[in-house]
């Protein structure tokens, strides 16, 4: 992908840098809450993200269900 196409896409969904590369943005979160091994954590949260190199790909970027 070109750099017009990444800043393009961007600006569209208004993204912003992540700091360890590509870009994201929440775009909801849920109001309800579940325990987590005694933590409260919404219970699901929705982003989108852009993938912009190879070094921001890493295995724990594989998120598994927490239930």
């Amino acid at each position: 992908m070109t750099v017009k196409k990444i800043n393009e896409w961007v600006e569209k969904l208004g993204l912003v840098p992540h700091p360890e590369g590509g870009y994201n943005r929440q775009t909801y979160i849920s109001d309800t809450d579940v325990d987590v091994s005694g933590k409260a954590k919404k219970l699901y949260t929705s982003i989108y993200f852009l993938l912009t190199g190879i070094n921001f790909i890493k295995d724990n970027y594989r998120y598994k269900s927490e239930s």
